[in-house]
C-alpha cells in the first residue's frame, strides 16, 4: 500500500507542475499582449476613421499608394539607398512622435492620414502596434 500512495503523490506534484508552468505561460501572453500598443496612445481595437491620435513613436507616411507599395519593397529588401532617395525627394516623409495624426481611412492593409493639411499613406500596422 505504500508504494501506490507514492505514486499518487508523484502525480499530484506532475500535474501541479504542468498547471504551473500553463499559468505561468497565460501571464506572459496576456502581459505581452497589454504592452503591445507601441505606436499610438490609443489601443489597436479603438482606432477607427476620423479618429485624431498622437503617436508614441516615428511614422513613415508616403505621398501616394505606389509610393507605400515601393517603400515597403524596399525595406523587405533592405534598400537603404532606394530608401534614402525617397525621403530626399519627398515621396516619404518621417513623422516625429508626440505629433497627432487624422486618420482618414483605416483599412486592413494601408491607412489614409491626413498631417499638417496633407494626405499621406502608411502601414496599417504600423498605427495599430
Amino acid at each position: 500500500m505504500q508504494t501506490n500512495n507514492k505514486k499518487v503523490y508523484k502525480t499530484d506534484w506532475k500535474l501541479f507542475g504542468i498547471g504551473f508552468i500553463v499559468f505561468i505561460i497565460i501571464v506572459a501572453l496576456v502581459s505581452t499582449k497589454s504592452d503591445k500598443n507601441i505606436t499610438t496612445t490609443s489601443s489597436s481595437s479603438d482606432l477607427k476613421s476620423g479618429q485624431n491620435i498622437s503617436l508614441t513613436a516615428d511614422l513613415p507616411a508616403c505621398t501616394s499608394k505606389e509610393n507605400l507599395n515601393n517603400l515597403n519593397n524596399y525595406m523587405m529588401q533592405k534598400n537603404e539607398d532606394a530608401k534614402n532617395k525617397m525621403l530626399s525627394s519627398g515621396e516619404v516623409i518621417v513623422i516625429s512622435s508626440a505629433e497627432k495624426i487624422d486618420i482618414v481611412d483605416l483599412g486592413a492593409l494601408t491607412t489614409k492620414i491626413n498631417y499638417n493639411e496633407n494626405e499621406y499613406y502608411v502601414n496599417t500596422d504600423f498605427i495599430k502596434q
